[in-house]
């Protein structure tokens, strides 16, 4: 295509390489603003599949993602601790909240991950001190 256009342009007048270029790019880019028309049937169907999918999947909303559950793994990567920390702080009663669907099945609120996390932001040291204390050792303080 560019050989073709060279060829044209230098028998009406000599252009240089660049300019030459700088023509095609502009016919590009004017092409990529054209609106696309369906090539066939096929395409315009799959399309209107696509746009009735669309359609039916519920919007999700700050809420559903707040309620969603996650496994333990899940969790434990959400909080950068290993599945084995999330265990053993779920047996001793100091990890976040939990919901136990069945008697192996065990999952997380995102909500209840914020939460923990939320309980645990501290502006200081001294705050984070005086927090694992009150705590009654149970997060290994010095006076265990």
């Amino acid at each position: 295509m560019l050989e073709a256009y060279l060829h044209q342009t230098d028998a009406e007048q000599s252009l240089s390489v660049e300019q030459a270029l700088l023509v095609l790019l502009q016919h590009i880019s004017e092409l990529r603003a054209a609106p696309r028309r369906a090539s066939n049937a096929r395409t315009s169907s799959a399309e209107a599949r696509r746009s009735k999918s669309a359609k039916k999947r519920p919007r999700r909303t700050a809420a559903s993602v707040r309620n969603k559950l996650l496994t333990p793994e899940q969790a434990a990567k959400r909080l950068s601790l290993s599945q084995k920390t999330l265990a053993n702080y779920r047996s001793q009663g100091i990890g976040p909240k939990f919901v136990r669907l069945s008697g192996r099945a065990i999952r997380y609120q995102v909500k209840d991950l914020r939460d923990y996390i939320d309980q645990r932001s501290f502006e200081n040291t001294s705050e984070a001190d005086n927090w694992a204390s009150d705590k009654d050792g149970l997060f290994g303080g010095a006076d265990q």
